[in-house]
């Protein structure tokens, strides 16, 4: 079930996470249902695994890069390639017709990478509690 986010991806810019099934995935996918069924509960349940494991790489990167900018930078140029590459997605999940959930923690977890980043690259503008 590798593919499984891309084909999540790719069906969700054709249809819109809305008019989604099990089954778009999993054909596309080239997998049964079962299959599906076991790694995954359903689409939502897809959708979290994937952006619960890009979060942690994202946040990862951060703590590996340390206080030096450039490899800073780099983790928000990984992500901002990865909304590039899957731009259909993702302007389908931040449009009127996505979900509300999806928009919320995504907005979150970018909002929070990016003061982060900002505050390493420019430590002297973080705001003093």
């Amino acid at each position: 079930m590798q593919n499984a986010p891309a084909c999540l991806f790719e069906c969700t810019a054709e249809k819109g996470f809305a008019a989604l099934t099990v089954r778009d995935i999993t054909e596309r996918a080239m997998v049964n249902r079962s299959t599906f069924y076991r790694h995954y509960l359903d689409k939502y349940d897809l959708l979290e695994q994937y952006l619960n494991e890009m979060y942690v790489s994202f946040e990862d990167q951060q703590v590996i890069a340390g206080p030096n900018p450039p490899e800073v930078s780099s983790s928000l140029i990984n992500l901002l390639k990865h909304i590039q590459q899957f731009a259909g997605f993702y302007r389908v999940m931040l449009g009127m017709q996505g979900d509300p959930l999806f928009t919320q923690r995504f907005r979150h977890k970018i909002e929070k990478g990016f003061f982060s980043c900002f505050n390493q690259v420019f430590p002297e503008l973080a705001p003093k509690y």
